[in-house]
C-alpha cells in the first residue's frame, strides 16, 4: 500500500499552516476589542489538525484534517485573511477528494483474505503482470520470497476486488533457518531471533496495491486481517532494502519504527493495534 509522496505532503501542508499563520499575524494584528470567540476558532483549527497528523488510520486522518480545515477558513474569513482561508479552502477540496475515493463503492468492496498454496498461481500471476511497478518499491523481491513464505507457515494475503487481485502482501513467522533465497536476509533474521521477539512478530515481506488503490488506507484493513488470523502476532516486522527509499518513506508515515541497520537491510517494526 505504498504512497511515497505521504510524508512530503504532510511536510508541505503544516509549513503551509505556519506560514499563513505568521503573515497573518503579522500583516493584520489584533486589537483587544476583538471578540474572544474568533481567537477560539482559530485554536480549535490548530488543534484539530495538529491531531490530524498525529493519526495513522487515513480515513480519521482526512476527516479530523477537513474539519480543521474548514475551521481555519472560518477563521480567516473572521479575520480578513485571505491567504489563510485559500490555503485552507485547497486542502479542504484535496481532503474531500481523497474522502470520496476512500468512501467510494469500488474501494469498500476490497478485502484481505490468505491464499493457500493451491492456489499458488493466482499470486504468481499478480507479481508477473505488476513486475516492473513492484521492484521501484521492492528491489529485492523475487518470486522465491513466495516459496519461502510457503515453506515457513506464512501465506500471501490479496486484497480482492470483484474477485481480482489488486493487492498482495506476504506475511510468514520469523523463520528458524537461514533464508534460503537470500544470505543477508538470513542474518536479519538471526539478528531478530536473538535480539527481538520472534514468537510474537511476524515478517510482513512485501506490501503492495496497484497504483488505482494507493493512499488510501487500505494497509489498516491488511492489519486487521492479520490480527484476525494470527492471534498471536503483535508486532509486524519489515526488513527493507536501505534503497528501497519510496517503501521506507511509506514505513515511515504509516508509524513504523526503525530498529537497526543490519548490512544492505534495514529492519522496521510496527506494533498492532491490538497490543497497544
Amino acid at each position: 500500500s505504498c504512497k511515497p509522496c505521504t510524508v512530503l505532503r504532510v511536510f508541505i501542508v503544516r509549513r503551509w499552516y505556519v506560514c499563513a499563520v505568521l503573515w497573518s499575524t503579522a500583516s493584520i494584528g489584533y486589537t483587544p476589542s476583538m471578540i474572544n470567540w474568533v481567537e477560539l476558532v482559530g485554536y480549535a483549527a490548530s488543534v484539530l489538525v495538529a491531531a490530524s497528523l498525529l493519526m495513522t488510520r487515513f480515513l480519521a486522518l482526512r476527516l479530523v484534517n477537513l474539519v480543521g480545515a474548514l475551521c481555519f477558513v472560518a477563521y480567516g474569513l473572521l479575520i480578513g485573511s485571505a491567504p489563510i482561508v485559500a490555503t485552507n479552502g485547497f486542502i479542504t477540496l484535496i481532503d474531500l477528494y481523497f474522502l470520496l475515493r476512500m468512501l467510494s463503492p469500488a474501494t469498500n468492496g476490497v478485502e484481505y483474505r490468505s491464499l493457500p498454496e493451491r492456489s499458488r498461481e493466482r499470486v504468481d500471476e499478480f507479481v508477473v503482470r505488476h513486475g516492473p511497478d513492484i521492484d521501484r518499491f521492492f528491489p529485492d523481491f523475487s518470486t522465491a520470497r513466495i516459496d519461502e513464505t510457503y515453506q515457513v507457515g506464512g501465506a500471501p494475503y490479496v486484497a480482492m476486488r470483484d474477485l481480482a487481485i489488486v493487492g498482495c502482501a506476504l506475511v510468514h513467522p520469523v523463520p528458524t533457518g537461514p533464508s534460503p533465497s537470500n544470505h543477508e536476509l538470513g542474518i536479519v533474521y538471526d539478528y531478530i531471533r536473538v535480539q527481538l521477539y520472534p514468537e510474537r512478530s511476524a515478517i510482513l515481506a512485501l506490501d503492495y496495491v496497484t497504483r488505482r488503490y494507493r493512499g488510501l488506507g487500505l494497509n489498516h484493513r491488511l492489519y486487521a486481517r492479520i490480527e484476525a488470523d494470527l492471534t498471536e502476532v503483535d508486532y509486524l516486522l519489515v526488513p527493507v532494502r536501505t534503497n528501497a527509499r519510496r517503501h521506507r518513506k511509506f514505513l515511515v508515515a504509516n508509524g513504523y519504527e526503525q530498529l537497526r541497520r543490519i548490512g544492505r537491510y534495514v529492519v522496521y517494526s510496527k506494533m498492532l493495534p491490538r497490543a497497544s
